[in-house]
């Protein structure tokens, strides 16, 4: 009835546990590299907030730059109209 050599029984042993600790290095391999991954993505989620933070930071800063150069075209145009502007009138005593 059991065409299976002896041999072959013998083997049968060996090679389930060699199935066994190969599916077991590979789990602890999927594992690791699980939580490589985690870490990772933890890692670029900061670096994103980092950058967001930057670019807000540069944003404000262009802005107000570009506030002070407006008051400051604002005060010079005012200064070259008083220039070009005839003198008032003097009042009399």
């Amino acid at each position: 009835m059991n065409n299976v050599s002896p041999t072959a029984r013998s083997f049968a042993p060996w090679i389930v546990a060699a199935i066994v600790a190969t599916l077991a290095l590979l789990c602890a391999w999927l594992g690791q590299l699980a939580l490589t991954m985690r870490a990772e993505n933890a890692l670029l989620r900061q670096e994103q907030s980092l950058a967001a933070l930057e670019l807000r930071a540069a944003h404000n800063q262009l802005e107000a730059e570009r506030i002070v150069l407006h008051r400051e075209i604002t005060d010079l145009r005012r200064q070259l109209q008083s220039r070009n502007a005839p003198p008032p009138a003097k009042l009399p005593p």
